[in-house]
């Protein structure tokens, strides 16, 4: 999530911006893992919107149904990836 919110800054300023993930997904370490018929999210498992920009991006994810609330958090639909 950081490589992709600099990726996002150096956009908005005006720069060319190529993101490379080493894994065969995205999402670093925001990412579910399937092993053996289960899946399960690998390293954050939720997370917390407390800036308004990101609370503004994060609810319209919720609308497209990509994020849903868990408590206070949120966790990716249907895992992190």
């Amino acid at each position: 999530m950081a490589g992709l919110a600099a990726a996002r800054r150096l956009s908005d300023a005006g720069r060319l911006v190529t993101v490379f993930d080493k894994s065969r997904g995205l999402g670093g370490r925001m990412a579910t893992r399937r092993a053996g018929g289960f899946r399960f999210d690998h390293g954050a498992q939720y997370f917390t919107a407390r800036g308004p920009r990101f609370v503004a991006l994060v609810e319209s994810l919720m609308v497209g149904g990509l994020v849903a609330r868990w408590g206070e958090d949120h966790v990716g639909v249907p895992g992190m990836s």
